[in-house]
């Protein structure tokens, strides 16, 4: 039974929680989108915390992939990829910084890459490096129709996260 609802979990955190459709039509043009997508804040359990602390992106996203490995030097890092679903490349890429500007991180050098992508690592005392990644195309395959491009942040796994892991999955 207890491998079932984790099954049924992990079936739930790979789809987004509610199944994909087009999104509602705005119907006036005032009204502010959402700071993050319905279906990562309906959905996200207990503790779970998608982006770094201090860091709210204020623009309509879909989550599309999550997860926590090694790099090469032994260091625990975190990987999200995230689909933006409206707006261009360089708005996308305005609001995040204004984010990470705000939540104390400090930008260096932007890399515009041959194939279209954007590369913004940033730094911040007592967090260490985080390194943003903005593809203009969301792919041959977006897990969201709706989606325009990708933001991929990749960071360290702190210790209070693997903590608030730790202590979830008990």
């Amino acid at each position: 039974m207890k491998s079932n609802v984790l099954i049924a979990a992990a079936l739930l955190a790979m789809t987004g929680c509610t199944p994909q459709s087009t999104p509602p039509a705005v119907t006036d043009a005032t009204v502010p989108a959402p700071a993050q997508a319905p279906e990562a804040a309906a959905c996200a359990p207990a503790g779970y915390q998608l982006l770094p602390a201090g860091i709210a992106l204020s623009i309509p996203y879909h989550l599309r992939a999550d997860r926590i490995y090694s790099s090469k030097d032994g260091q625990s890092r975190r990987r999200i990829v995230l689909e933006y679903l409206d707006s261009d490349a360089g708005a996308v890429l305005a609001s995040v910084e204004s984010s990470m500007l705000a939540s104390g991180f400090k930008a260096r050098p932007r890399r515009d890459q041959p194939n279209g992508n954007i590369v913004v690592p940033y730094l911040k005392r007592d967090f260490g490096n985080l390194q943003l990644v903005l593809n203009p195309s969301p792919g041959d395959k977006p897990s969201n129709p709706a989606a325009k491009g990708t933001l991929a942040l990749d960071f360290p796994f702190g210790d209070t996260v693997a903590a608030t892991v730790a202590a979830a999955s008990h």
